[in-house]
């Protein structure tokens, strides 16, 4: 998340262990470990009741444009070697897909536009590698039907997107379906703006702008876009 020319933050999430371990380098021998914070995920109440976390580790002193490989690890327990590609000037291409939350009459929709459409159109058109095919995916709004449910999250929106999320960034936006959430606000590290419900990125000479259209903050977000759009 939030991958840039030199920096990024990379989230998993686990039920049990302790640590927060990244084994990661620009090679699948890895060689350098970084460790990050955990944060636990619940919904109201004590958060010593949260069923899961979500482990943050944030990763500096990247070269542009390079690959970085990483593997993730709490406990004995690690995931499988994934890799990224770090931000740099040049043409790239971008995802925007949203409104994935779960519709009963159509439940498996969100897994067939990523798994049966982005993922496989992608390789086909362009090349293997999803990370150094897409730069980033733009999910703005609705990423799950009820943003306090952790079960939807993790079943429903990142479960599908597994394969394509653990390649390439995403920046969402918060839709009415999140329902301002503090679940949203641990499952992403977004750049600067305004608590993460308004922010923006630059890639190459493209600005993202996201905005919160949920009535949080109007003229905050007025104010702050139009500087946005000054300079």
């Amino acid at each position: 998340q939030s991958v840039g020319p030199t920096e990024a933050w990379v989230y998993w999430e686990t039920d049990a262990g302790v640590g927060s371990r990244l084994d990661w380098g620009t090679t699948d021998a890895l060689g350098q470990v970084t460790c990050g914070e955990r944060v636990p995920l619940y919904t109201g109440g004590d958060p010593d009741d949260a069923a899961t976390e979500v482990h943050a580790v944030h990763l500096e002193g990247l070269a542009p444009g390079s690959t970085i490989h990483y593997r993730a690890r709490t406990g004995a327990t690690e995931s499988s070697l994934q890799h990224f590609r770090s931000a740099s000037d040049g043409a790239f291409r971008m995802v925007a897909m949203s409104d994935s939350q779960r519709d009963d009459a159509n439940p498996d929709q969100f897994r067939k536009v990523v798994q049966e459409g982005v993922i496989p159109t992608v390789r086909e058109r362009y090349g293997e590698d999803l990370s150094q095919e897409i730069a980033f995916v733009l999910f703005p709004g609705d990423l799950v039907d009820n943003g306090w449910y952790l079960e939807e999250w993790q079943q429903e929106f990142f479960g599908p997107a597994a394969e394509l999320f653990g390649q390439v960034p995403v920046y969402p936006a918060i839709g009415n379906h999140e329902g301002g959430s503090l679940l949203y606000f641990r499952y992403f590290h977004l750049p600067g703006g305004l608590d993460e419900h308004a922010y923006a990125f630059d890639r190459d000479n493209v600005r993202v702008v996201a905005l919160d259209s949920n009535g949080w903050a109007e003229d905050d977000q007025l104010d702050w876009l139009n500087g946005q759009l000054d300079s």
